[in-house]
């Protein structure tokens, strides 16, 4: 075999084990049409020809699979969609950039990618964030009973182990900024989750009344509700070995002065989370508070609470029922901070018409935001909201949500309502807004 014929098989196994996207090449096909004559051009040789290309622009590559994979989730919102300042902030091997956001007086949805850096592997396809905050740079009290999205995966590229969320907050009050105006949120990314187990499992109603008397203190750092602390906490000593499920085994159950303690140990565990079923027949009614999420032991045993749980006088026979929800992934602990700053869409107000009792009525890009008295919130609380365009062109808007808000001038109690549209709005191409049988006419300056 010649030099050039091993040179040719050598190349060709390398072709074999190449993995190229169609659109990127595409891409190559297109570059190498519009500078030579045009010629039919093998995989083989679009492969070879590329491999620099791919080297030099696998970063940009990515970049645009994680817009592509946003701008594809966004859907009819994707125009909306701001290209905020690139920051990038890493901990732990772990690197959080924001690559879009759009909001409105009312709600901000931010999208976030999400990249292991040292390759480990440590996101997946079910990885989800089990907290986040966006805050005001302001003294402005940001939230107004706010809700957050947490089923936030858009996706996951395990090639570049980058996951992108997106981070829904509706009921928000972005008050740190005026309508129409830029300004800058500050983003914190929380406890980021692997894929959850979860099993169930009993305990006599008699470890109610036992009394723990072997304790001991746990130096080491501890996970609590998720969020990782280093304060050390007395626990009970492993006093049985109760399997309860695979790899599960209750070590101690019983009361320690005023609480009611569980104790798991779990052979392949790095975090979880232990809840229980009481209801007003339990050997444990109306605890003062719970406490869960406590591992100890490098991530190998779970120490539950039920503060302040009473024994009733009745007797109780049903059996103290538990649910176990844990990982035995990498839990990611944060917090990763990162300043965003976005455009907070515009708002103008709506006139009111004669005979709608509504108090006030605004419209965003995303939004039409009502203010009620409280004596017609189930009124309009089912109302149907449209938007009318002045070439004839209607908008649907969906759900609404609502919320007690600050009270009229005459004291009488007001609630805020939300209705959001299906895409985003021409607030400049608005001729009315339909609420129910009254049409809402925007307010001319």
């Amino acid at each position: 075999m010649t030099n050039h014929e091993k040179m040719s098989e050598q190349l060709d196994r390398i072709m074999e084990s190449v993995v190229f996207e169609p659109r990127m090449e595409q891409a190559v096909r297109q570059r190498l049409h519009e500078r030579r004559a045009p010629r039919r051009l093998t995989r083989r040789a679009v492969i070879a020809m590329g491999l620099c290309a791919v080297l030099v622009l696998s970063a940009g590559a990515i970049g645009l699979s994680v817009v592509d994979q946003m701008r594809s989730h966004a859907g009819s919102f994707a125009p909306a969609i701001q290209s905020p300042v690139a920051t990038v902030v890493e901990r732990d091997g772990i690197e959080v950039s924001v690559v879009g956001a759009y909001s409105d007086s009312y709600g901000a949805t931010v999208y976030v990618a999400v990249r292991d850096t040292q390759g480990k592997n440590r996101l997946s396809a079910d990885s989800h964030l089990s907290s986040w905050n966006l805050d005001a740079e302001s003294d402005t009290k940001l939230s107004r009973a706010g809700v957050l999205d947490l089923n936030n995966l858009v996706s996951y590229d395990d090639q570049t182990q980058t996951a992108v969320f997106c981070l829904r907050g509706s009921g928000l009050q972005m008050s740190g900024a005026q309508p129409g105006s830029q300004h800058t949120y500050t983003l914190t990314l929380g406890t980021i989750l692997p894929k959850a187990h979860e099993l169930t499992f009993t305990l006599p109603p008699s470890t109610a009344s036992e009394t723990i008397a072997q304790t001991e203190t746990i130096d080491q750092p501890l996970d609590l509700s998720l969020s990782w602390t280093d304060e050390p906490a007395e626990v009970p000593q492993a006093v049985m070995s109760e399997p309860v499920a695979e790899g599960v085994t209750v070590t101690a159950a019983g009361r320690l002065g005023d609480d009611y303690h569980v104790r798991l140990a779990l052979s392949d565990c790095t975090a979880g989370k232990l809840n229980s079923d009481i209801s007003t027949d339990s050997p444990l009614a109306y605890p003062d508070s719970y406490v869960s999420n406590i591992i100890f032991d490098d991530g190998h045993a779970i120490d539950y609470i039920l503060h302040g749980a009473r024994i009733p006088d009745a007797s109780a026979t049903d059996d103290l029922s538990f649910r176990l929800t844990y990982y035995t992934d990498p839990v990611l602990y944060g917090d990763w901070t990162i300043p965003v700053t976005f455009t907070v869409s515009e708002q103008i107000p709506l006139q009111i018409p004669a005979g709608c009792k509504l108090t006030s009525a605004e419209l965003t890009a995303f939004h039409v935001l009502l203010t009620v008295p409280e004596d017609q919130t189930y009124a309009y609380g089912g109302t149907t909201v449209s938007i009318q365009y002045q070439n004839g062109e209607v908008i649907t808007c969906s759900g609404n949500g609502w919320s007690l808000t600050d009270s009229a001038a005459d004291g009488q109690a007001q609630y805020f309502m939300e209705w959001s549209t299906d895409e985003p709005v021409e607030l400049a191409q608005v001729a009315s807004v339909t609420v129910g049988d009254f049409v809402l006419t925007p307010v001319q300056e």
